[in-house]
């Protein structure tokens, strides 16, 4: 399982060359070293972003018409009926998702952490990445539960 991974198991039916075999394995691994942590860090920016930009249209909401600014504009929005946990208009809500990524990277069945480890730093700034973006979702929930 996983993206770009290749399988062992070959057919009766389809004898490839070793070497070629080989190079096919080397090039995908190559292929989701090079890939995956991109697209890991892209969808980590969309998200990040989302709830920075939440963030700021709350406290905006707040200022704009007193304290309880942010209350109204959730509920105008709607905040699904009540799970203040699950509202995509909160940004803890989108600090959540972003955390949601490091699970689907530590997951086996997709075999991501092996593309990471390719690269090198990638990792670690990965986990920097989630760090940062577990004390925003805390400092953003708790907030938003006082």
């Amino acid at each position: 399982g996983g993206w770009l991974v290749t399988s062992n198991s070959t057919s009766s039916d389809s004898v490839v060359d070793e070497d070629e075999q080989a190079n096919r394995i080397n090039e995908m691994a190559s292929l989701r070293a090079s890939c995956l942590p991109h697209a890991v860090f892209l969808l980590h920016t969309v998200l990040d972003g989302t709830a920075e930009w939440m963030e700021v249209f709350l406290a905006d909401a707040e200022r704009a018409y007193g304290e309880e600014g942010e209350a109204m504009m959730i509920d105008l929005l709607g905040s699904n009926n009540g799970d203040v946990k699950n509202c995509p208009f909160l940004p803890g809500f989108w600090y959540r998702s972003c955390l949601d990524i490091a699970i689907t990277v530590a997951n086996d069945e997709y075999n991501l952490r092996d593309a990471f480890q390719e690269e090198g730093t990638s990792m670690e700034r990965f986990v920097g990445l989630m760090a940062e973006c577990n004390v925003n979702w805390l400092r953003t929930t708790q907030k938003a539960s006082t």
